[in-house]
């Protein structure tokens, strides 16, 4: 390699990062907790965002980057096909050839000028990027900021381990692996990668939103109003929202109890029976939804399978609005206070009519934020 690319800060590609981008969903969430420990790393490397176009608007390169794929790697192809049959939506597959097609051609244009680094938060979904990487020579650091073969509901047993282990064996191929969770080191393990964990904490200025809402919030009265918020498009989220919807419709409350469904398309994707005990939002601008988080009496969470709410509860509790719900959706938060877990959804009559104080103040897992930067650190220079 030419001695002035040696000698050159790393160019950091942000796998992925226009779906998340600087969104309020999860995903978005954690990629700016990533975007600003990193810069705290300080080895002066600059952030690079490639910006892949549609589908319908690219066919050749679609066409052409899945052959290419498939060359490169016809026994990873072989297993989307596999995939695919299984129930995987074929759009995902044409997506595939679409990025490694972009990305390889990215990374070998700048193979002169520059010295890549892939920061990979999208292992299932980004595999194509995460490939092109690998057959460029590019390095990988992943922070995956969830299982995301795990929140696939459809499709059998056997789908569904196959999904997984085709994940695993992806991150298995970085060159380091930071996780978001315990659970998701553990699992890990079973593969033979080792991971580090990096826990989710908001960043500076979503964390100052916070403080600002829990001021609000101490400001206020709380009523008999609970909240239910998740994103319709992860089918897990939207499988336990709907399941909680159901309960609550087939059970009896006291008079004044109203639950309010929040999130993007839910109004299209959740069934509601009761219409005068559940009040349907949608999606909330800003304002309205601190004035309802300012009342509520708490958050309600539940998935009877998935990853779990990693953002959603986290947030809540800085908020300073207890949070009641089951130990899937809990998984990494368990003993926070504020945070009230049931194990069978039949025990969330008695919970919601019961005292629940407002949280304290939540402090941030301070060594592993130490941890990650020195690790990264060391990998960069």
């Amino acid at each position: 390699m030419n001695k002035n690319i040696q000698e050159e800060r790393p160019v950091l590609t942000i796998s992925n990062s226009s779906m998340y981008g600087n969104g309020s969903n999860g995903g978005g969430l954690r990629h700016r907790q990533i975007i600003e420990l990193i810069k705290e790393v300080d080895v002066g490397f600059k952030e690079s965002v490639l910006k892949i176009g549609k589908i319908r608007d690219n066919p050749f390169f679609t066409v052409f980057g899945l052959l290419l794929f498939l060359c490169s790697h016809p026994i990873i192809f072989t297993k989307m096909m596999g995939l695919v049959v299984r129930g995987m939506r074929p759009v995902e597959l044409a997506a595939l050839g679409l990025h490694y097609w972009s990305w390889r051609g990215y990374f070998r244009k700048g193979r002169k000028s520059r010295k890549d680094l892939l920061i990979a938060e999208d292992i299932f979904f980004g595999i194509g990027s995460f490939y092109a990487a690998l057959d460029e020579g590019v390095p990988i650091i992943a922070l995956p900021h969830n299982i995301d073969s795990l929140t696939i509901a459809k499709g059998s047993l056997a789908a569904k381990s196959e999904r997984l282990e085709f994940e695993m064996s992806a991150l298995k191929k970085a060159n380091r692996v930071f996780s978001i969770s315990q659970w998701d080191s553990w699992l890990h393990s079973q593969f033979g990668i080792t991971s580090e964990v990096l826990s989710y904490y908001p960043a500076a200025d979503c964390h100052q939103a916070l403080i600002e809402k829990r001021k609000k919030r101490l400001e206020s009265s709380q009523t008999n109003d609970f909240l239910i918020a998740g994103s319709s498009h992860n089918e897990m989220t939207r499988q336990g929202m709907q399941d909680l919807i159901d309960y609550i419709s087939d059970q009896t409350w006291p008079p004044g109890y109203c639950f309010h469904l929040v999130g993007i398309n839910v109004e299209k994707s959740i069934r509601i029976k009761n219409t005068s005990l559940i009040k349907v939002h949608g999606f909330l601008p800003d304002n309205e939804f601190q004035d309802l988080q300012a009342r509520v009496k708490c958050l309600i969470v539940y998935q009877a399978s998935g990853s779990g709410a990693l953002t959603r509860i986290l947030d809540s509790l800085i908020t300073g609005i207890p949070v009641v719900a089951n130990r899937i959706a809990s998984r990494e938060w368990e003993g926070y206070e504020g945070l009230h877990i049931f194990s069978h959804i039949s025990q969330l009559n008695q919970i919601l009519q019961s005292q629940l104080n407002n949280p304290p103040q939540v402090h941030y897992r301070i060594n592993e934020e130490t941890d990650f930067l020195i690790s990264f650190r060391k990998h960069l220079i």
